[in-house]
């Protein structure tokens, strides 16, 4: 085996073979080891080769809102367990930013090292170290703290060193995941483990997630990284509600609710009798339907396993079907008839509450979610073998999931729509659709056409507009492209082109109006249409000397033939003559090129 695999199965990092090389050589630079170096599991030499290939990046308090969800948890397992000590885990702990962020709102809460114990691991026994060591740099500081290091941390020259309040709570040790044995180590209420899974191979994060399972209680919690949560939900794990990013749970477990505020009483002007709970649904009220559409219903749909599986009416307080489930919406005036999955929820899961009350009544919102997942499925499947246009209609990413209401019970187990088979289904549908009849031909006549010769182009100009008139120069003049600023009129030069002095990048420049000189007219110019027009200053160098021209607007450099050149239009025929070399066209700009000889002695005229 080589050392690439065995760092892999060492860390279980999916390595990729620059990596291993690229820390080998800093080891045998290190160590003036020769082309024998090869560290074997076990020894030092290896274990300082894995710190060189693991990342263990993180500073304090990264991501607060993490840590107040977890600060939270905490608070709310105490006060529903009383006497029993909480357990949490930070895996991979890094350098100890995460526990002791951890450790120090719960010792500024008022929690005591008795009531909440922090146990630590990382692969790394550098990062350990560094962790036992508690002593961080700036760099550990770089989010907001929260006076976190004013009040735990003693400074020692260019180093923060953490208190002895926060030690106290957390207890460091290396180790890799795949070696902490949940009948050691026992099952922890509150799960760390951020920014691991996304260095594991796919088959590597199945373990990883069974194996985090194994360490979390049935009713803890389990706090990972946003990239992360897709694959731990594909693995075993659900969001704690639809709502969360990064909070996990078993999936079909329930974990602690995080202490709330409770709410403020409602301000009543009268004394309200509550109203008895009834044995049954309520009469629901008919909902409107719109002009040009009725409902019908069909025997598949009463027949359909989904209706079969409804409650009977009146069976219990907490469910009672939908009177509209089992209907079909049919458009009368033209138009096949279409089934969309937004209306899933409404028209198959068919409860009065919502899939997303599951927190208010839990049957219904359980059995709502089940059924809409049936249906979802049933009509993906049916979905697969209409024309493509049906799945512009359903499009549910767009009504109910992540694009529109977010109401889709999916969001529950998929997180994001993309992780939906429905979403991979569109995507699949549409990309292996049949293709037209002559769509090969087509392509193939159209790749089979010869390509156009390229213009031949033996010349680059820098063009820019002055008033209506573009205009253009050799490249080889131009300088620089400043922002505009604003000429210092100098004394008894009031007249001509020269506008004064003007300082670009701390050079006092002459400013000449090209304007004046070319006798352009630049009174009620219009906007361009469709673009934006910024006026710059263009720096050229002619001779010993450098000029600032105010321009409207540089359009870029424009390749042109010289031989293709016109002579000038009429509208620049007001120009001192041979000040205008001629006229070329590039796209549908047509600039006029100052002559360069000409150019410059008009400028040095403007200084004498």
């Amino acid at each position: 085996m080589n050392l690439t695999l065995r760092l892999r199965a060492a860390t279980g990092l999916d390595l990729g073979v620059a990596a291993v090389e690229r820390a080998v050589r800093e080891r045998m630079r290190a160590t003036g080891a020769g082309i024998d170096y090869d560290p074997q599991p076990g020894t030092p030499e290896f274990d300082a080769l894995v710190d060189l290939v693991v990342v263990p990046e993180s500073w304090i308090l990264r991501d607060p809102a993490v840590f107040e969800t977890a600060l939270r948890f905490v608070q709310t397992r105490l006060l529903t367990r009383p006497g029993r000590q909480v357990r949490v885990l930070s895996l991979p702990c890094a350098g100890g930013e995460e526990p002791y962020s951890l450790a120090m709102l719960l010792a500024h809460a008022g929690i005591e090292p008795e009531h909440c114990r922090i146990d630590a691991f990382d692969l790394s026994r550098a990062a350990i170290a560094r962790a036992r060591a508690g002593r961080y740099t700036r760099n550990a500081f770089r989010g907001d703290d929260q006076g976190l290091r004013a009040r735990f941390f003693t400074e020692d020259g260019d180093e923060h060193v953490i208190g002895a309040a926060p030690r106290a709570y957390v207890a460091f040790v290396q180790a890799n995941l795949f070696d902490v044995d949940p009948a050691v180590t026992g099952t922890y209420d509150l799960v760390f483990c951020r920014n691991l899974l996304i260095y594991f191979d796919l088959a590597t994060q199945q373990r990883a997630a069974a194996r985090l399972a194994a360490l979390l209680a049935d009713d803890g919690l389990l706090l990972a990284g946003y990239a992360e949560a897709p694959a731990l939900c594909r693995a075993g794990f659900a969001p704690r509600t639809p709502h969360d990013t990064f909070a996990l749970r078993k999936h079909g477990r329930r974990a602690a609710d995080v202490l709330r505020a409770p709410p403020a009483p409602p301000r009543a002007r009268h004394r309200v009798r509550p109203r008895p709970r009834a044995t049954c649904w309520p009469k629901r009220r008919p909902t409107p339907t719109p002009a040009g559409w009725r409902m019908r219903k069909t025997r598949a749909a009463r027949c359909s396993p989904c209706a079969r599986t409804m409650p009977k009416r009146g069976s219990c307080s907490d469910s009672r079907p939908n009177a509209r489930a089992g209907r079909r919406v049919r458009k009368t005036a033209g138009g096949a008839a279409s089934t969309s999955i937004p209306t899933i929820t409404k028209r198959c899961a068919g409860w009065r509450c919502s899939p997303n009350s599951a927190a208010t009544s839990p049957r219904v919102g359980a059995c709502a979610r089940a059924r809409a997942r049936a249906c979802a499925a049933r009509e993906a499947a049916r979905m697969k073998h209409l024309p493509v246009r049906t799945w512009d209609e359903v499009a549910c990413w767009r009504g109910i999931g992540v694009a529109g209401d977010r109401s889709c019970p999916e969001l529950a187990t998929h997180v994001h729509c993309r992780n939906c088979p429905v979403y991979a289904g569109a995507a699949q549908h549409n990309l292996q659709r049949p293709v037209a009849a002559d769509y090969r031909d087509a392509w193939a006549r159209e790749l089979a056409r010869p390509e156009p010769p390229p213009a031949r182009t033996d010349a680059a100009a820098l063009a820019f507009r002055v008033g209506r008139e573009w205009l253009a120069v050799a490249m080889a003049l131009a300088v620089e492209v400043a922002p505009p600023a604003p000429a210092h009129r100098l004394p008894h030069r009031g007249r001509g082109a020269l506008l004064g002095i003007v300082n670009v990048g701390g050079r006092l420049l002459p400013a000449v109006s090209l304007a004046r000189l070319l006798n352009v007219d630049t009174d009620d110019v219009p906007p361009p249409p469709g673009r934006h027009a910024f006026a710059r200053l263009l720096v050229l160098a002619l001779g010993p000397h450098r000029y600032a021209l105010p321009v409207d607007e540089v359009h870029g450099v424009m390749r042109h033939a010289q031989d293709a050149m016109r002579p000038p239009a009429a509208n620049v025929g007001r120009a001192p003559p041979g000040l205008v070399a001629g006229v070329f066209a590039a796209g549908a700009i047509e600039a006029g090129l100052l002559d360069t000889a000409r150019l410059r002695a008009e400028l040095e005229a403007q200084l004498r």
